[in-house]
């Protein structure tokens, strides 16, 4: 059993998303940024407030993965990735595991904007 950690990372401009190397797991896909699971250790993206949301479990052929999820909202500039904004994000276009992710992830509503660093400052305040 493998263990790791997938963060998506959401602002005004959108979700937050990697290309992976061209080697390895999950070669040059598409993904939300993650550590641990592959072989890296790897820091945030960003530093955000990231809170855990969930688990997902993902069955590749050789071995058996646990990858927490983590969300947050992003003030500034990630660290590594890119801000790919929502209503041009498919995510039917991402390998399975992080299907899997952004199934936890996703905004519940889609007529609503995902929670950003400005509208988490207004939700605290009010």
């Amino acid at each position: 059993m493998r263990q790791g950690i997938a963060w998506v990372g959401f602002s005004n401009a959108g979700v937050l998303l990697e290309r992976r190397a061209e080697k390895g797991l999950l070669g040059g896909t598409l993904a939300f940024p993650s550590s641990g699971w592959d072989g890296s250790d790897l820091a945030p993206p960003a530093d955000a407030p990231w809170r855990e949301i969930g688990t997902v479990r993902h069955v590749f052929t050789h071995f058996t993965l646990d990858l927490v999820v983590a969300t947050a909202p992003l003030a500034q500039k990630p660290d590594r990735g890119n801000l790919v904004a929502l209503d041009e994000f498919d995510p039917k276009a991402l390998p399975g595991l992080m299907r899997k992710v952004w199934d936890i992830a996703a905004p519940k509503d889609p007529s609503a904007p995902p929670v950003t660093a400005s509208r988490a400052r207004t939700k605290k305040q009010g």
